[in-house]
């Protein structure tokens, strides 16, 4: 939708942020309030100009407790008060479509945005084509008109997109769809991590796992490459070795713990670490939980440590088990969007974040980063002083990730795929076709 509709902000495939709809943006030193400066001479596709008052009206529908309310001072600037400091919420500015105030019923079936693009036709609930926008704000789209088609699934999107019916397309990595595109002599295609991500993260309440020392040991003790390759099933995964991964403007913040079992053995020994009984490791049922079950087990049987996996078949129990610490180890999986930042925190504050860090110096630094933003220079290594004590502290270890995979028409010039699938198709005025 973001060929019709547009976001505040704009967020790269390497989760920088940019200006979009807002041309500027400013933190409240204590967090809780946002000023956002618009870009004058905005219309929508009716010819309505964008205001302050559209801002408000589409960030107040949403559901988010962070939200008090939207202040519009003025048409060209819009405050966000919010209940406490979260400054993280620009990067969810990114995937946030601007819709006019009183939009009216048939907003869902006759979309008005602001965006490169208007709406043309949809012939099916499988189909929508839009076409160019010649009042569009920005650079003038190198299309007249674009359709969009729904595929049932990835399998049939993959043999459009070999047959020619299609010019390109963005889609979740499987190693079928990658096999079939790359034998395609017509079409270039990019793989790139998603933001579906696998972690083991560890119960730091009591027992040798209390000890920093010793979780770092058994992060050293996970075959990423291994795990990836014994993998059964069609998902195509990579190894993750920190939480943002490579290319965000804080991925050098952190040093990444690689299979090493001569560093795991020294910092046991260091730690004088004993283990008297089986560590239990939770998992769900699924092949790939299952293949890094199996190689967690064995590379710490290496290493005389038994790992015992439980299997949870109902989602409640395992939930239940893991909110009452019932595990030494936990292998959960995590969906991020544009909120990179938020990924971060959740690590802090979330779902089976240790609670010793909910009164101390990491709650401190958790406190810095929703105080500033993350984009800006103060900001970017307030995050960073964040991510170096999340992993000194290594109380979860990143396995694998998703991928996602682009691939476009040989002719096709200005699309690439980017690592939010949500926002793969931000940038289609840029795009051009013989």
């Amino acid at each position: 939708m973001f060929a019709i509709l547009e976001p505040l902000l704009a967020l790269t495939p390497e989760h920088a942020l940019r200006p979009h709809l807002a041309t500027g943006w400013n933190v409240a030193d204590d967090g809780r309030s946002i000023r956002l400066d618009l870009r004058p001479g905005v219309r929508f596709h009716d010819g309505k100009t964008f205001t302050s008052e559209d801002v408000r009206a589409t960030l107040e529908s949403r559901d988010d407790d962070r939200l008090e309310r939207v202040d519009t001072p003025d048409s060209a600037t819009a405050i966000l008060l919010l209940r406490r400091p979260a400054a993280e919420i620009l990067y969810d500015l990114a995937s946030i479509p601007m819709m006019p105030a009183g939009a009216t019923g048939d907003f869902g079936s006759r979309p008005i945005g602001t965006g490169p693009f208007e709406f043309e036709a949809q012939p099916s609930a499988a189909s929508l084509s839009v076409q160019r926008f010649d009042d569009y704000w920005g650079d003038r789209a190198a299309v007249d008109r674009v359709e969009f088609s729904i595929f049932a699934t990835p399998a049939e999107l993959t043999r459009a997109l070999v047959r020619g019916d299609v010019d390109l397309a963005q889609t979740g990595g499987s190693r079928s769809s990658l096999s079939s595109l790359t034998s395609a002599r017509q079409l270039s295609t990019q793989v790139i991590p998603g933001w579906t991500i696998q972690l083991v993260i560890w119960n730091t309440s009591d027992g040798p796992l209390a000890d920093a020392r010793v979780r770092a040991a058994l992060e050293h003790l996970i075959p990423r490459d291994r795990i990836v390759e014994e993998i059964d099933g069609d998902a195509l995964l990579v190894a993750r070795q920190t939480l943002l991964g490579k290319g965000t403007p804080w991925s050098d913040a952190v040093e990444p713990r690689p299979f090493d079992p001569v560093r795991a053995r020294a910092l046991l020994a260091e730690a004088d670490a004993t283990f008297e009984r089986p560590l239990v490791l939770l998992i769900r049922p699924s092949s790939s939980h299952s293949a890094i079950a199996a190689q967690l087990e064995a590379s710490f049987a290496r290493e005389g440590i038994t790992l015992r996996t439980e299997v949870v078949d109902d989602f409640r129990a395992y939930l239940d088990r893991a909110n009452s610490g019932d595990y030494d180890a936990l292998l959960a999986g995590f969906a991020y969007g544009a909120n990179t930042v938020g990924l971060v925190l959740n690590r802090v504050r979330g779902l089976w974040a240790p609670p010793a860090f909910a009164d101390g110096p990491i709650n401190d630094l958790a406190d810095a980063v929703t105080r500033t933003d993350a984009s800006s220079g103060e900001g970017a290594e307030a995050l960073r002083e964040l991510l170096r004590a999340l992993g000194d502290e290594a109380t979860f270890a990143t396995v694998v990730s998703g991928t996602e995979i682009g691939a476009h028409a040989g002719g096709v010039r200005g699309w690439e795929p980017h690592p939010v699938a949500a926002l793969a198709y931000r940038n289609l005025a840029g795009v051009s076709k013989p």
